[in-house]
């Protein structure tokens, strides 16, 4: 069994809080802190929700393969958080499959999307 962590675990590192249910944690975290806390941690891979990259520019792209490949961590690209492919939607697809094709150079073994989230099932508006 390989241990990993999702980086949606700290979400309200990442600026993501829900009101109501949470607090803010009174710092945040980068991809780089995440990163770190992975390698301190010495889990063997992370799952990374990509809404959290501050872009998906080559460079940074680059920057994150060469940061995994040196701290030995397996990778799974995560797309589609909070909203998903929306249940399919065309516009919500053509966003996930060009957020797939940036993860190409990752060396990555598996890629996770969302399909929708609970508020769409009951007809909230996102």
């Amino acid at each position: 069994m390989k241990i990993a962590i999702d980086s949606y675990c700290y979400h309200r590192y990442f600026g993501e809080v829900y009101p109501g249910l949470q607090q803010p944690p009174g710092r945040t975290m980068t991809v780089w802190d995440f990163l770190k806390r992975a390698r301190r941690l010495g889990v063997s891979g992370v799952s990374l929700e990509s809404c959290y990259f501050p872009s998906l520019d080559e460079d940074l792209l680059h920057r994150l393969r060469a940061t995994l490949d040196s701290y030995g961590l397996e990778r799974v690209w995560a797309w589609g958080h909070p909203n998903g492919l929306c249940s399919g939607t065309d516009r919500h697809r053509r966003i996930g499959d060009a957020s797939v094709r940036r993860s190409d150079g990752l060396g990555q073994g598996a890629r996770r999307a969302v399909e929708a989230n609970e508020r769409q099932w009951r007809g909230v508006p996102p």
